[in-house]
């Protein structure tokens, strides 16, 4: 049982009229109520509180395991099987070590989602076979017909098989039924070999000539782009970033530290590319010197606290529609060659170019996008036949004061034509 204690130590014990008091909720007391305890000194009223939360610890465990050698025996229903994967959940026993054994070093926030997905799966198949459903009774069948969802399409569908096996083989482990018993002999779940989704070359181009050209430097949306397709930040790796997060020293490589998810606190460090260092040129001033200072000032600054909460939009739906002016654009590539623009086009689109790029092996791909080292993502993800080296190179080209001097060359002739046509 997970408690969160209310008193770690003598100095957390309150002190009122000459006596110290102990505060215990009724799911702690064993009377069920709420109860108001006074005591001499702080060490008594310590060793008081912690015997409670031992006797509450226990009585709880017990309960619990005999509960589990009741579904032991009798046979348990899909209600019954809910209800005990909830309590492991409450008992901080993620449900994600019950994944496809294949998958590895799954970090703590994804364990702790899947749970949650698995515990909402298994509420929506007790909606279809319903609650007195013996688990050891279920077939192919009812899986399939629980998976012939109009409103899910193949990748869904996959998702919810897998979600499933997860709350079938939390049952196997806790020995409710033997593993012969798994109602998907034939389902077997394969992670399907789809391409990813990148911008080609010619779309590329011509979104970051119209960012340098058409769109005005103060707007953050030219800095947060060209680190979301060239450095491969992912979009919440870009709003958590701040201008003294870049180094360009004098002497030596420029380097980004980029922030990693709030719950995991990691970070990483990468080299910027040169195209990139030439496109961020003009705010140089805001990035850190040599000594770690720099500007504090936000890539994506939030919006202004405005006096009603609901006039207050959120960072993501403030992108959201910053990007959305820009994918809607009908003189730009990207809105007809990506009507609805994913979440992940601009990082897989890095990860893509960066991979084929001569000169660059597996492992600096792996580093540059922030894989672990024993990670079989990269190469499954970013081998594409689709992109060759040349290609490549040409999109790491793109943004560099050589390559926007061509574009306008280029503009400039071209209308000077069409004027003398």
């Amino acid at each position: 049982m997970e408690i969160k204690r209310q008193y770690k130590s003598v100095d957390d014990i309150p002190f009122r009229n000459g006596l110290y008091w102990i505060s215990l909720k009724p799911s702690l007391s064993t009377t069920g109520k709420p109860q108001n305890k006074p005591f001499k000194t702080p060490t008594a009223a310590l060793k008081w509180y912690r015997e409670q939360i031992r006797i509450a610890i226990g009585l709880e465990e017990e309960n619990f395991e005999a509960l589990k050698k009741k579904l032991k025996k009798s046979g348990i229903t899909f209600k019954e099987l809910l209800d005990t994967a909830v309590k492991n959940r409450e008992n901080s026993l993620t449900l994600g070590e019950y994944r496809i054994p294949n998958e590895k070093n799954i970090r703590h926030r994804s364990r702790s989602r899947h749970s949650d997905a698995v515990i909402k799966v298994g509420e929506d198949i007790i909606k279809l076979l319903g609650e007195d459903k013996l688990i050891a009774n279920v077939t192919e069948q009812d899986i399939q017909e629980f998976l012939d969802n109009p409103n899910w399409n193949k990748v869904s569908k996959n998702t919810k098989l897998r979600q499933l096996k997860s709350f079938f083989k939390f049952a196997v482990k806790k020995k409710y039924f033997g593993k012969n018993g798994l109602p998907w002999k034939d389902l077997e779940w394969e992670d399907e070999d789809k391409d990813i989704e990148f911008v080609s070359l010619e779309c590329a181009e011509n979104l970051f000539f119209y960012l340098l050209t058409e769109i005005d430097i103060k707007d953050p949306m030219r800095v947060c782009l060209t680190l979301n397709f060239f450095c491969g930040l992912g979009e919440d790796e870009v709003r958590r970033g701040k201008f003294k997060d870049i180094y360009i020293p004098e002497v030596g490589s420029p380097t980004l530290t980029v922030n990693g998810q709030k719950t995991d606190h990691r970070k990483r460090k990468i080299v910027l590319p040169q195209n990139v260092v030439e496109m961020l040129e003009p705010y140089r001033d805001k990035f850190s010197d040599i000594n770690g200072e720099g500007s504090d000032e936000w890539f994506f600054p939030p919006a202004p606290l405005a006096e009603e909460q609901e006039d207050n939009p959120t960072l993501r739906s403030r992108w959201n529609k910053a990007r959305r002016k820009i994918s809607k654009n009908p003189d730009l590539i990207i809105a007809t060659e990506w009507p609805r623009w994913p979440n992940s086009l601009a990082r897989h689109s890095t990860g893509t170019y960066y991979y084929n790029l001569d000169g660059y092996s597996l492992a600096d791909t792996k580093e540059f996008m922030g894989h672990e080292e024993d990670s079989k993502v990269t190469k499954k993800r970013y081998a594409s036949l689709r992109v060759n080296s040349d290609q490549a190179k040409a999109y790491y080209e793109i943004g560099k004061h050589a390559w926007l001097r061509n574009k306008l060359q280029g503009v400039t002739s071209e209308r000077n034509e069409t004027r003398m046509a």
